[in-house]
């Protein structure tokens, strides 16, 4: 067995209802809560007012903090930490789904710390490593897809150069995780589909990624299990609790196993298109995930079986027929949940292609059992996208 390292947030707290405990988990870092936020359905709907209202009635000074729609970008997190600075806030609280994680995983770590985002961003930036200890931070996610509230990374959209990097750090890991899953009622189908297949390929990617551990091999299972068992019910039936609990769980353990097995070319490849095509995430790696298992075949057809044994409830003995089966099975649930085959109204010039393929080489392609040669990165795009 080779050597690990497994590393997670410092405390995890899981269960409907428990939102009510952010008060008292705030209230222990201190008195100055930056309240980070970007989601205008959570204004909406006064979630954000009734958790502004319980923090302030445990006698927290409150200041909330609005990134731009979307994926957070370089110059959206600089607005907002620098704003956050003024504040000075003792404890840094997100509150949405994985890009307002993220922002509140970068916001957490450079208040802290001199210089602008680009200083410590990989990539495009100096890439330099963070000094002070970031803050304390609780996340607290309203979708059941990212996993960020136990990831080490904030993935930021770098306008200028048309790709998507990592603010990274150990110490970016929330310090707390706390997982409602009633917060994830409201969430329309399609985002269901959309952040819940994004769950699915970061536990399939962790599974049969080079990197992979036992410990992590278990949660990928568990979360494999209980995708197959309830994201078709979640995506028909939003009010369905006990399906909207499931995709909970199996988010929080694949950013538990993405964190510490990495990830693999569906991932690869959509933060490239991502990045200039400003592509939903989830859908992306859902329309990528049959053509990379397909790459990944030979290799990972032990593993794959599992997988399908794991979401069919069988062994398969033959593990070729298993690893097809698989792919059969994803098939079937990219159906089921209205995936195209293709990514809509993204028209890819054929100049542009060795361009994508070379933004696709991130960190996320590391744990691929495959190490793709540049033609068969552009064999993932073109069957995904329409070429000019």
């Amino acid at each position: 067995m080779n050597p690990f390292e497994f590393s997670t947030a410092n405390q995890i707290v899981f269960g409907s209802g428990k939102r009510e405990r952010l008060p008292e988990i705030a209230a222990s870092f201190g008195q100055r809560v930056a309240l980070v936020t970007g989601s205008a359905s959570l204004k909406r709907s006064g979630l954000l007012a009734k958790l502004a209202d319980l923090l302030a009635a445990r006698g927290l000074t409150v200041r909330v903090f609005s990134g731009t729609p979307g994926e957070p970008t370089v110059d959206g997190v600089e607005a907002v930490v620098r704003q956050a600075r003024r504040f000075a806030p003792d404890v840094v609280v997100s509150v949405g789904g994985g890009s307002v994680l993220d922002l509140g995983k970068a916001v957490a770590g450079l208040v802290p710390n001199p210089g602008t985002v680009l200083d410590y961003l990989e990539g495009v930036g100096a890439g330099k490593k963070l000094e002070e200890e970031p803050l304390p931070h609780v996340a607290v996610p309203t979708t059941a897809g990212t996993g960020s509230e136990v990831t080490k990374n904030a993935v930021l959209g770098v306008k200028s150069h048309g790709v998507k990097r990592s603010l990274r750090d150990r110490r970016l890991v929330p310090t707390v995780a706390l997982v409602d899953p009633e917060l994830t009622l409201t969430l329309p189908p399609k985002q269901t589909a959309h952040s819940g297949l994004d769950a699915f390929t970061q536990l399939v990617e962790a599974f049969i990624s080079r990197r992979s551990n036992p410990l992590t091999d278990g949660l990928c299972l568990e979360g494999v299990r209980r995708v197959g068992q309830s994201l078709r019910a979640a995506f028909r039936e939003g009010s369905n609790l006990a399906a909207r609990e499931d995709m909970s769980l199996a988010a929080l353990l694949s950013g538990m196993a993405l964190a510490n097995a990495g990830l693999g070319a569906a991932h690869g490849v959509a933060a490239a298109l991502g990045g200039k095509y400003n592509v939903p995430h989830g859908l992306a790696c859902a329309v990528l995930l049959p053509h990379v298992l397909e790459l990944n075949q030979k290799v990972a057809e032990a593993k794959m079986a599992i997988l399908a044994g794991t979401l069919l409830g069988r062994v398969y003995v033959n593990r070729a027929e298993g690893a097809r089966r698989l792919i059969a099975e994803v098939k079937d649930l990219l159906n089921d949940l209205e995936i195209p085959k293709k990514l809509p109204g993204v028209r890819v010039k054929r100049e542009e292609l060795p361009q994508l393929v070379k933004a696709s080489w991130g960190n996320s392609m590391r744990g691929n059992p495959v190490q793709p040669e540049d033609e068969q990165i552009a064999g993932l795009i073109e069957a995904v996208v329409e070429i000019e």
